[in-house]
């Protein structure tokens, strides 16, 4: 059986969280177009924090893509702060959770077709992310009932690739009728994303601060810190709220205090060009040889009836 559903999480004190990082790199892709996955899967248009109340499962975030084709799918993100797979594969708890959504086990989430499920997390040990990368491109690549013939054959895969196909499999407890071929099947809707948040320096934080200045209007450098700290902090402060941000929603916040390219505050130039006109009427001269005074009343009333 599914999890309780979660209530949205507290805001803790101190620093930015690693939940907070990662959200606010997403946060970032929606902005500036970058896919989260591949670019035929499509550029994010709406992101949904703490979402199991809604029946999905890995509920940290749920990105809502709009693919190069026009179709829409649906990237469900588990996040945590350590690596979690191992040379033994998946933990349970995960393996647990992705078969309840492909079952639609009280939900009805997820299409097996069309959408991805995803654990992001620290960086993998070497040998782990060498095991994964080579067993999720072979599975892709791959036709399933193919796929799962070969792999168990020691020219095709190693024993990293074999232990965390084994650890995918679904328990007898929820469906014992589930084969290495349904397996497969939901393997290549699955993703890793691995990110650096932890480590000092953050090769993965420098990255994104760094993109950030490709959303200023002016292209400011001085200001691409401030922009990636106030995307943490709308994600820990959506995160603890479970809501919703489209791109337009998400510009609209952050132009109170940046000029965004896309999204322009023209406030300042249009006080500025108020300014200009006011002073530059001033100068004009209303009067002839500084005595005479021209009366426009009636062009006034004219100007006012024809319009």
């Amino acid at each position: 059986m599914p999890r309780d559903v979660a209530t949205p999480k507290q805001e803790g004190g101190g620093g930015y969280t690693f939940e907070d990082q990662v959200s606010a790199s997403y946060l970032l892709r929606m902005l500036n177009g970058m896919p989260p996955l591949s670019v035929e899967a499509g550029q994010i248009e709406s992101i949904r924090f703490q979402k199991r109340v809604d029946g999905w499962f890995l509920d940290d975030l749920v990105l809502f893509l709009r693919g190069i084709d026009g179709s829409p799918c649906a990237l469900a993100i588990s996040i945590k702060s350590n690596a979690q797979i191992s040379k033994k594969g998946f933990p349970e708890d995960f393996t647990r959770a992705i078969w309840e959504q492909r079952l639609h086990v009280e939900t009805q989430k997820f299409d097996i077709d069309r959408d991805y499920l995803a654990l992001a997390t620290s960086p993998l040990a070497s040998a782990v992310k060498k095991g994964w990368d080579g067993l999720i491109k072979k599975a892709i690549d791959s036709d399933a009932t193919e796929f799962a013939d070969r792999i168990s054959k020691g020219k095709y895969s190693n024993d990293i690739e074999r232990a965390i196909l084994d650890s995918l499999h679904c328990s007898h407890n929820i469906d014992a009728s589930r084969t290495d071929f349904d397996t497969v099947i939901l393997l290549k809707r699955l993703r890793h994303l691995q990110f650096d948040f932890s480590s000092e320096p953050s090769t993965d934080e420098g990255y994104y601060v760094s993109r950030c200045i490709e959303l200023l209007r002016n292209g400011d450098p001085t200001k691409t810190g401030s922009l990636w700290t106030h995307l943490k902090q709308i994600a820990r402060r959506f995160a603890t709220s479970g809501g919703d941000l489209t791109r337009a929603q998400l510009a609209a916040q952050l132009r109170r205090t940046f000029s965004l390219n896309e999204y322009p505050n023209y406030a300042s130039d249009w006080l500025k060009l108020s300014n200009d006109f006011t002073n530059q009427t001033e100068l004009i001269r209303d009067k002839l040889a500084g005595r005479l005074q021209l009366s426009r009343k009636r062009w006034k009333s004219k100007q006012v009836s024809t319009a």
